[in-house]
């Protein structure tokens, strides 16, 4: 729970902040820049007893905060995305808070149009990681829960790098192709970096990666208070061989009123790099898959 405080502590000043720059009194706003940011607050409880229907007690906690800073100016646009996620879970027997949700990504995309209205040159900065540690929990031969870290702040890290064209037929649908882009995944831990884990070398803290990229993002309100959202993001390495590393995020949004929200989200990752155990004792990829509900309080500055 005190990992979950700090980080939501750093997510309300992060929101604060952009409060305070668009609304003080006196705070000039430099025209060239748009800002927009929201914080959300999502709390569970289930308590049972004597319910014969079964079931578990539980008590969930998760906060997302969105920020965006876009700069225009002619024909120059710089785009900047912030997003932090992280939840906490705690059910049955089970006294400790397990972490359910832990995200990191920053974007920056810088595009100067070709003269024309819907093409560009553009050049992308992707940068993907976590807050806290993350564990693998079993249980011993007496039954006691243990757990073993298997993902850490920076273990992994991805950062992308991509220049390219971009297409933008409306402020709903944006697309770039980029056939020189560079993916760096970083282990800044000794043990992860000593067992290979995310595809780097044994005992090495970077794996550099040199591809194609295809990114695309759709958007929009579906109806009155409903909007849907979709990225993804496609990887080729020029190596022989190499699969295409997938990255797929879905967000609907439903709002209730100016404080109360509802979202689904959901995230689709394949890469090849990132393997898990099988029954046999050898390992392989997967299609990782998460998708979190949410109904709670939503605040937008």
């Amino acid at each position: 729970m005190k990992g979950f405080a700090c980080v939501l502590v750093a997510m309300t000043c992060l929101a604060g902040g952009v409060s305070v720059a668009q609304e003080g009194e006196g705070t000039p706003v430099p025209k060239n820049w748009a800002t927009t940011a929201s914080l959300g607050l999502n709390v569970t409880n289930v308590g049972l007893q004597n319910w014969a229907g079964g079931g578990e007690n539980s008590f969930s906690i998760a906060g997302l905060l969105k920020g965006e800073a876009t700069y225009t100016k002619n024909r120059v646009q710089w785009l900047n995305t912030l997003e932090a996620g992280y939840g906490l879970v705690r059910q049955g027997s089970i006294s400790e808070f397990r972490k359910s949700d832990d995200r990191l990504i920053l974007v920056s995309k810088w595009s100067r149009d070709f003269g024309t209205k819907h093409l560009a040159y553009t050049a992308l900065l992707d940068f993907r990681t976590q807050m806290t540690n993350g564990y693998n929990y079993f249980q011993d031969e007496d039954g006691a829960w243990q757990r073993e870290v298997i993902s850490r702040l920076m273990a992994p890290g991805y950062l992308a790098l991509s220049l390219g064209a971009s297409y933008k037929p409306s402020d709903e649908f944006y697309a770039m192709v980029s056939p020189l882009s560079g993916k760096l995944t970083f282990v800044m831990d000794n043990a992860l970096s000593a067992v290979g884990a995310f595809g780097v070398d044994s005992g090495k803290t970077l794996r550099k990666e040199l591809g194609a990229v295809i990114n695309m993002r759709y958007a929009r309100e579906l109806a009155k208070n409903v909007k849907f959202e979709t990225k993804a993001n496609f990887f080729q390495a020029y190596r022989q061989g190499a699969m295409v590393d997938v990255m797929w995020d879905n967000l609907l949004e439903l709002k209730v009123n100016d404080f109360i929200s509802s979202t689904i989200s959901t995230q689709m990752i394949y890469d090849e790099d990132v393997l898990f155990p099988n029954d046999d004792g050898s390992s392989s990829p997967r299609v990782q898959w998460k998708y979190v509900f949410n109904v709670g309080f939503l605040f937008r500055i």
